[in-house]
Order: C-alpha cells, then structure tokens, then sequence
C-alpha cells in the first residue's frame, strides 16, 4: 500500500528503536574504505539502526514539509541524529533498506537544500542548475496507475527510489508551484521564509502572504526599531 501525495507514490522506512552513531575510522594512511563483517564502511561518523526493526510509514501524509525541516536542523551529529530518528535513513531504497548512513551525506544534502532557498529569496536564475547536480533521474521511476477514488483515467505518478530524492523533489515542487524562499528585511538576520506568490499556494501549511517582510516578530521590531532612530536623526 501506498499513499500518494500530489504526483508523488512513496512510502519509507524507520526504525522503531532508534540510531546510533558510530566512527568509522581507516586501519592505515591510504585506504579509502575498510570492512567491518562483510560491509564496506566508509570513513568517518556513521549513523545505523540499533535493530532490524523497520515500519513503514509515507512521508507525502506525515511529512509534507520534510526538506524545510532538513534545512532547519542543527548540521551536527545530534541535529542529524534526531532526524533521521523521526524520518529514516536517507539512502537505500524500499526494497533494499540501508543498513547504514554516512552523516555527510545528510548534511551535504542540507547545504544543498539552503542553496537552493537562498537562490530563490535573492531572484536567482540559477536553482534550475543547483537541483540538476541533486536531481538523480536513474533514482526516480515513472508508472501510470488506476486509482477509481480519484479518475476514471490513468494517474502519471512519479516514484522516489528512496528519501533523499523525495526531499529534492519535494522542494522542486514546491517552487514551481507558487511558493518561494524571501530574505528576511532585518539586514542582521540571516534566515529566510516561505512566501506563496502562486494562485492557490498560500493554502499551504506554514507560507505566508506576500506582504510578510520578516521571519518574525523579533526582526520586526528590530527594523521598527532601526527607522524610529533613523527618524529621529539618531545613528544606526
């Protein structure tokens, strides 16, 4: 079974008992991999399951906003720790789980996805090139599927083979259906927000109108702040 979010058919896997981090260093200068059983361990910190265990659950019902919530994240071990305990391992695939995660990986895909918000909050033209280097084709399948409850007719779905291009898609989707990524106005502040400039996105949980200029209530009075002095003749 699964649930199917938008065009997207994906449903994935997490384990019930958590993960845990390990370091896997090299047994001597030059390896590039050492084995540990009868696996090829690349080096450095390594996050795994603490058991077998796996439940599925679909990230298009219970995690519609998984890239913003990978883009907020700590980039550390216990940041990338805890999500990937509340959303599985990136890699792998559903019939094939991973047994194990580079943490780099997670944190390089996190850099990616900021790159990308911050492409579009400054008008870039660029991000078509930024998810081109993300974006796997050979990792994402294509079917049409009879689904009476929604069309008579055949549904186009697209397949992501695993979450670390669900997350990149996801965040394509999002753009090119109406919402985009503004700088906040506080010139101290460094974060950006989701602004719904298409019809109808402004439905969409956490976007705000095109009249929001800052992140928050804190920036807000900081610039309020800023122009009463300005006002005042007072410096800055």
């Amino acid at each position: 079974m699964e649930i199917r979010q938008g065009l997207f058919r994906f449903v994935w896997h997490r384990c019930p008992d958590g993960y845990e981090i390990i370091d896997a260093t090299m047994p001597k200068v030059g390896d590039a991999f050492y084995i540990e059983g009868d696996e090829l361990i690349e080096p450095g910190k390594l996050i795994r399951p603490k058991s077998d265990k796996l439940d599925n659950y679909f990230p298009g019902k219970s995690a519609t906003d998984i890239h913003v919530k990978l883009s907020e994240i700590e980039p550390s071990p216990k940041g990338m720790s805890e999500f990937i305990s509340e959303f599985g391992l990136l890699n792998g695939s559903i019939l094939i789980p991973a047994t194990q995660m580079n943490l780099d990986t997670a944190i390089e895909l996190r850099q990616s996805i900021i790159k990308i918000q911050n492409a579009s909050s400054n008008g870039q033209d660029d991000i078509a090139k930024l998810f081109g280097k993300l974006f796997r084709p050979d990792s994402t399948h294509f079917w049409l599927a009879m689904d009476p409850k929604i069309s008579k007719l055949p549904i186009f779905n697209i397949v992501p083979s695993n979450l670390a291009n669900f997350i990149v898609l996801n965040c394509a989707t999002e753009l090119s259906g109406g919402i985009e990524w503004r700088k906040c106005a506080n010139p101290t502040c460094e974060n950006t927000f989701r602004i719904a400039v298409g019809k109808g996105a402004i439905s969409k949980k956490g976007v705000s109108t095109t009249r929001r200029k800052t992140c928050g209530d804190r920036c807000r009075k900081a610039i309020q702040l800023r122009k009463g002095k300005a006002d005042n003749g007072l410096n800055i």
